[in-house]
């Protein structure tokens, strides 16, 4: 089942505000000068007028960023490692919807307001149509540079975490003992043993170490019979 996490749904929402806004700042414009008795040229926009474009802009803007993601999103599942043709079915997909919703919209208008007829708004609704489907693209990118940058810092994380396993089956447990703060400790190294807080050890070196080695309290006894094992 195709979803759609919260962030994908605040950024889809955020970025059809800001286009609604954006397309109809002119009309806006108009209305505050109307409302501030500094008229300048043109009409007056009636209110209804004013917020059915408001409206309607954010909702077909969010629609389209909806259908984006969702259209790629399915697919990626259907043409895994083809991208050219997850990008035609995205591309397809909202057009069409694009296309019948600017068809929709005179409808819609004449339905709801009748004081005003205004022009088919293409430009404006082709400047909402490119803008989502080149904000999508980008937001893609960036995740899937996030997303490799993850996976590269896990995989460097399980290489370093494989190497360690290796070399602690290596180490002879009889000569080297491993410390709390992972600190692989030889016993002819050791200069003597200082009892720490909370029943630890602290250990104390013939060599110096860039921080206080520490014995936990569950290892202490283990600590111990190791110590006195190697004193034998």
């Amino acid at each position: 089942m195709l979803q759609l996490k919260r962030n994908d749904l605040l950024i889809g929402f955020t970025i059809s505000v800001l286009l609604s806004i954006f397309v109809n700042f002119a009309l806006l414009m108009r209305k505050y000068e109307f409302e501030t008795g500094n008229p300048g040229m043109g009409i007056q926009p009636p209110d209804r007028t004013m917020y059915y474009l408001l409206i309607w802009f954010f909702v077909f803007s969010f629609i389209l960023f909806i259908v984006n993601s969702l259209m790629y999103k399915l697919g990626d599942k259907l043409f895994r490692r083809k991208e050219y043709k997850r990008v035609l079915v995205v591309c397809v997909t909202c057009i069409s919807i694009a296309y019948g919703m600017f068809h929709l919209s005179p409808v819609l208008y004449t339905a709801i307001v009748v004081e005003w007829i205004p022009n088919s708004f293409m430009t404006e609704h082709l400047l909402v149509f490119l803008t989502v489907m080149l904000s999508s693209i980008l937001i893609r990118l960036l995740g899937s540079k996030q997303q490799m940058k993850l996976e590269y810092e896990q995989l460097k994380t399980e290489k370093l975490q494989n190497s360690y396993n290796a070399l602690m089956g290596q180490i002879n447990p009889h000569f080297f003992f491993n410390s709390l703060n992972e600190f692989i400790i030889s016993r002819n190294a050791i200069k003597d043993i200082d009892l720490w807080f909370g029943s630890r050890l602290s250990v104390n070196l013939t060599l110096p170490v860039p921080e206080r080695i520490i014995i936990s309290k569950t290892k202490t006894p283990i600590f111990k019979k190791w110590i006195l094992r190697e004193e034998e």
